[in-house]
This record gives C-alpha cells, sequence and structure tokens, in this order.
C-alpha cells in the first residue's frame, strides 16, 4: 500500500511540474528511417513497413496545431499515438517493440507531448 501512495505521489508531482514547466509543442513528427533502422535491428520488410506507419502518421498529425479546441487536439493525438502502438506491435517483435516504446517515450516527451 505503501508502495501505491509513493507512486501515486511522484505521478502527480510530475504532473504539476509539467504543468509548471509548461512549454510550445512541436507537432513536426520527422524521423530518421535509418537510425531506427540501425537501432531496432529492422529488416527491409519490416523498415518499409515501419516507414509506411509513420508516413500515415505524420500525414494525420498535420491537422493538429489547426486544431483549437485543446481536448479534440489532445483526443486526436491519443488516436495517432494509438495508431502507431498498435501497427508496430504488429510489425515489431517483442524485444523490438520495447526498444521501440522507449524512443518513442523520450521523443515525444521532448516535443513537450505529455502521454
Amino acid at each position: 500500500m505503501k508502495k501505491y501512495f509513493i507512486l501515486f505521489a511522484m505521478v502527480l508531482g510530475i504532473s504539476f511540474n509539467s504543468f509548471a514547466n509548461a512549454k510550445k509543442v512541436d507537432y513536426n513528427f520527422d524521423f530518421n528511417s535509418e537510425k531506427i533502422k540501425t537501432y531496432l535491428n529492422l529488416d527491409s520488410i519490416q523498415n518499409e513497413e515501419v516507414k509506411t506507419i509513420h508516413y500515415n502518421f505524420k500525414k494525420a498529425m498535420l491537422h493538429v496545431p489547426e486544431i483549437e479546441d485543446e481536448k479534440v487536439k489532445e483526443q486526436y493525438i491519443k488516436n495517432g499515438i494509438n495508431y502507431i502502438l498498435i501497427n508496430m506491435s504488429v510489425v515489431l517483435d517483442e524485444k523490438q517493440y520495447r526498444k521501440y516504446l522507449r524512443v518513442l517515450n523520450v521523443t515525444f516527451y521532448n516535443k513537450g507531448i505529455i502521454i
């Protein structure tokens, strides 16, 4: 029980810190396919599928800055992230998927997107 309370306190603290340090969100979702290919050890088929998934995600996210309502914008981003996660879980094996999730979390954090 004590562990859950500490975990809750940490999450709450991080949330408040995120709001306090709010910065402009970057919606440019370019990625370096060669670096991802090397980092995840992708074969050629996986590499093409990953490129296609990222292209579709990037194309969908082009409209995000135009959305005025923050709730709608947040839901749009979450839907896009779910699209990536679902498709990548099919394309990548378990080890590759875990590594990809780490990269994705760092990327979104650096862009100011809190998931």
